[in-house]
């Protein structure tokens, strides 16, 4: 039976916090923020109020696309 790799390309599938935050190139605030905002979705490991909290890669990358539509889509509003 194949099972796939946990890592892509050496990628860790998800990241903590700090992780995150650099390889979007904000502040741990900032992605705190995009968190509260519903922008950035976030993996809490357990119930505890103290549990780690993790990002999946996929999740960043998609928030990433969002917002590269988004200003592309801005930016062709009156030209045509």
């Amino acid at each position: 039976m194949w099972i796939s790799p946990p890592e892509q390309n050496g990628a860790p599938l998800a990241l903590r916090p700090r992780e995150a935050a650099r390889l979007l190139s904000i502040s741990t605030r900032t992605l705190w923020e995009l968190v509260r905002q519903g922008r950035v979705k976030r993996i809490k490991l357990g119930t505890a109020k103290n549990s780690p909290v993790m990002f999946r890669r996929c999740d960043l990358e998609a928030f990433l696309a969002a917002e590269m539509q988004q200003e592309t889509s801005g930016d062709q509003g009156g030209q045509e």
